[in-house]
């Protein structure tokens, strides 16, 4: 039986990237996430760490990464994650300033 988790068994190689450096960016700047697979939240937890989050990603072939200050109840946003686009992962967001801080950097390195 392996030990890979389904973001590393199931996602292309370009996808983890963007969704490592996409993670990184939301945790620096402070925030928590949840991880909603198409049907459900993963967890009622609020996720802190990084293999936290990325032992919920992928279960499915989409998911909605959201986020928001630790303590909040409104979310500042969500990125919208379809797996097995390659390099076209991102497929939608929240249009706001905050979740573009996010995607942006992640778009430019294409």
């Amino acid at each position: 039986m392996s030990n890979e988790t389904c973001f590393q068994r199931f996602t292309q190689q370009v996808e983890r990237g963007q969704a490592t450096k996409l993670i990184r960016s939301i945790l620096k700047a402070g925030y928590v996430c949840r991880v909603h697979d198409g049907e459900e939240f993963n967890t009622d937890e609020d996720l802190t760490t990084e293999t936290a989050i990325k032992n919920e990603l992928a279960t499915t072939g989409e998911d909605r990464l959201y986020f928001r200050k630790p303590g909040e109840d409104k979310w500042a946003g969500w990125v919208w994650l379809i797996w097995g686009n390659g390099e076209d992962l991102i497929s939608d967001y929240t249009a706001n300033d905050i979740t573009e801080s996010f995607v942006q950097p992640i778009y430019e390195a294409i």
